[in-house]
């Protein structure tokens, strides 16, 4: 996992079977989940906002809140409305990295970001933290509303570097978006029932990398997850609630 192995290259490298496979991995991500979110935010801390699609892949038919979308490069299609930009059928996914490289990566709804959005995570934050933002009202909300201290980025004509009065800016979070991105991309989509769980795994590996030495990684990750606690069984893997309703969505 820690190479980042799609589910054909476990089987080959296990010998195991995919659906082996794919219990075993979110076993992991969920025990990793756990770890994670002990750690406060703390001192600066950088935030914004990235959005994605929602996809139902694994959902059976008779389940699916919308008629399968045909898998081919026309995006023509008569039963089906397009919704452009940021909306309702856009997964918000909230973004905070302190100094320390604690992070935050949770799926906050669907549709535009908000304060309330980001106010769902309040208790993950210290209450001394300096909110670095690049001036959305949502974000400055959340931290005036918190008595948080702010350090807004104003673009300014000509500049090409982004960065606040004291020099903070958001490329940490501009590349943990890219990094996101590039996941989907080379799992060829996650399922937004699991999709939290990969959002886990990819703070994680970013938090390995940072603070431990890459011969001691695998073994630091094994250890971790030990310590966690995995309360389901492998049959309720595919039954995980799913973190939007997008029965009601679709039917909208």
């Amino acid at each position: 996992e820690l190479n980042q192995m799609t589910l054909e290259q476990e089987v080959v490298a296990t010998g195991k079977s995919k659906t082996t496979c794919f219990h075993m991995r979110h076993k992991l991500y969920t025990a990793i989940g756990a770890h994670i979110r002990n750690t406060l935010l703390k001192g600066i801390v950088k935030m914004d906002s990235t959005f994605t699609g929602i996809n139902l892949k694994g959902m059976k038919a008779k389940n699916m809140p919308r008629i399968s979308k045909v898998r081919s490069k026309s995006k023509t299609d008569t039963n089906r409305k397009h919704k452009r930009g940021i909306n309702s059928h856009k997964v918000c996914i909230v973004t905070a990295i302190d100094e320390w490289d604690t992070m935050l990566f949770e799926i906050a709804g669907n549709g535009a970001e908000s304060t309330e959005k980001y106010q769902k995570y309040i208790e993950r934050f210290d209450e001394d933290c300096t909110i670095v933002s690049d001036g959305k009202q949502a974000i400055l909300e959340f931290a005036s509303n918190n008595q948080f201290q702010k350090d807004t980025i104003r673009p300014k004509p000509n500049r090409k570097n982004y960065a606040s009065q004291n020099g903070n800016d958001l490329g940490e979070v501009n590349q943990m978006h890219q990094e996101f991105k590039q996941m989907i991309k080379h799992y060829h989509g996650v399922s937004i029932r699991h999709l939290q769980h990969y959002l886990d795994w990819l703070v994680f590996r970013k938090q390995m990398k940072y603070q431990i030495k890459a011969e001691a990684r695998k073994t630091k990750a094994y250890m971790l997850a030990m310590k966690g606690s995995v309360s389901f069984v492998t049959k309720d893997i595919c039954s995980f609630e799913l973190p939007i309703n997008v029965l009601t969505l679709y039917q909208n």
